[in-house]
């Protein structure tokens, strides 16, 4: 059962979240609650603190009636896994998702144009590793997305097959690296040196509040791969999956890197248990006999049968050993 208190936001009178109680792995957050005497109130807010250091929340989706997350919302949510949410979300205060060592995956649907804030205030409030899940729905055609809707327009089978939506929705998976900012001071020369370890900083720099600068994320790739090989590899399937003002180069230097990393990349993902991606990334057809065999061996530890069995059948397309031809035919005797 949801715990909340009415509020008002902007001259409109609303609900603000302020806790659950019971347990749950998955949060559904409704648009629309029920106070005492029957009226029904928008949803517009989550509380400060409102589920501060749940331990059993695992996946989160809020409406778009959300306006605001107060602070530390959601913060030190340890088990929390996935986060849903929409553009509506205007003020993102600090802490809402911080500490929440598990995220790894966090949705935004868009439905106003060239409204990347959230994302930004999101990416501005943890220093580690995320991955962004953009949709754009119908309607919404900023210069990002108007370049998107053409991009999505000259894709080939490939990319269809693998989870393009309809014409009227536009999708983006972006990863953003996580960073160190290390803080050192120099007591004789009373000066203090900041300097930033890893390329995660220099990923965000690519959100800004009116335009995502997709041309700097595939340059920043190089360093990626130097400095964290594990998040080039959904890098660079995310932007091969959707390609939105992707560059042939740029196209070039992810395919060449999951070409010649095949082995790590399999394992990684076979390890995270990202079928999905190993789905896309078979569909690729980059890979070797000796990267399928390691991705047989693998599968049957994880006992999953059925990717191993798609396996097969792409091991028995490519690699299958040709019938030697008899020496003679015995009905040409």
């Amino acid at each position: 059962m949801f715990l909340f208190e009415e509020v008002e936001k902007k001259g409109e009178r609303g609900l603000a979240i302020t806790g659950y109680s019971g347990k749950t792995r998955y949060l559904s957050v409704p648009a629309y609650l029920e106070k005492e005497g029957g009226e029904k109130l928008p949803v517009l807010e989550i509380a400060a603190h409102a589920f501060d250091g749940r331990e059993d929340l695992e996946k989160v989706e809020l409406p778009k009636t959300i306006r605001a997350l107060r602070a530390f919302s959601f913060f030190n949510c340890k088990a929390l896994r996935e986060f849903m949410l929409w553009d509506s979300a205007e003020d993102y205060y600090d802490g809402s998702l911080r500490q929440c060592l598990a995220l790894s995956r966090i949705t935004v649907y868009f439905e106003r144009e060239e409204n990347y804030q959230i994302v930004r205030d999101i990416l501005g409030d943890s220093d580690r590793r995320l991955q962004f899940h953009l949709y754009f729905l119908g309607g919404t055609q900023s210069r990002n997305t108007a370049s998107l809707s053409a991009s999505i327009g000259e894709q080939t089978d490939l990319y269809e097959r693998n989870g393009t939506a309809s014409s009227s929705t536009k999708e983006l998976s972006l990863l953003f690296p996580g960073y160190v900012d290390k803080v050192r001071e120099d007591t004789m020369a009373r000066q203090i040196h900041d300097t930033i370890d890893g390329c995660g900083y220099s990923y965000r720099q690519t959100i800004g509040r009116r335009r995502i600068d997709l041309r700097l994320y595939d340059k920043l790739f190089s360093r990626a791969i130097h400095d964290t090989k594990g998040a080039a590899v959904y890098i660079a399937l995310g932007r091969l999956r959707y390609p939105a003002e992707l560059l042939d180069k740029a196209r070039e230097d992810y395919l060449r890197f999951l070409r010649e990393e095949e082995s790590f990349s399999l394992a990684l993902l076979i390890a995270d248990k990202e079928w999905e991606w190993i789905e896309f990334y078979m569909d690729l057809q980059l890979f070797s006999e000796e990267a399928i065999k390691l991705a047989l061996k693998l599968l049957a530890k994880q006992g999953n049968t059925e990717l191993a069995a798609r396996f097969l059948d792409y091991q028995e397309k490519h690699f299958a050993k040709e019938k030697k031809k008899p020496l003679f035919d015995l009905d040409e005797l």
